[in-house]
């Protein structure tokens, strides 16, 4: 069980690499948990490529590049967190954090959803006083996560 909630979690972190992702100045509060070691290595889906290495057993250091979306990050530190039976994931981009649930974590990928900033149901535009605000919402609205923005990256 502990190794497909690292598999989600890394899923959901690819997942923000490949959306346009909503960045909010906010971190999920909660414990950070092991990541699932299946989440490392070199994944790609549609043009995107997604790398994620080890920093320790909590923490993975991500790298993502869109060329045809000119989307790119680099060493976005990223954890994991859980609520119930769901994996999260938490990236750090700069000074701004970008939350995503991990969906599945296997030998040939990860599937993710993270949350995005298109949007305007998933509710990413309304404002958060506080990141206890923020997290309660996050983890009480799981229709934020819809089926239709998980994303599958596949191992290289």
């Amino acid at each position: 069980m502990k190794k497909i909630y690292t598999l989600l979690f890394i899923t959901g972190t690819l997942f923000f690499l490949n959306s346009c992702a909503y960045e909010c100045s906010f971190d999920l509060l909660g414990t950070s948990v092991k990541y699932n070691k299946l989440l490392l290595g070199s994944f790609t889906c549609d043009g995107s490529t997604l790398t994620v290495d080890r920093i320790d057993d909590y923490k993975v250091k991500v790298n993502y590049n869109n060329e045809e979306e000119d989307i790119e990050l680099k060493d976005c530190i990223a954890r994991f967190t859980r609520n119930g039976d769901k994996l999260y994931v938490v990236l750090k981009n700069e000074d701004k954090f970008i939350v995503g649930r991990i969906n599945e974590i296997n030998k040939k990928g990860i599937s993710v959803n993270m949350l995005d900033a298109d949007e305007d149901e998933v509710g990413v535009t309304k404002t958060f006083p506080s990141a206890a605000a923020f997290t309660k919402f996050v983890y009480s609205n799981h229709s934020i996560f819809s089926e239709e923005y998980d994303v599958t990256y596949l191992r290289q």
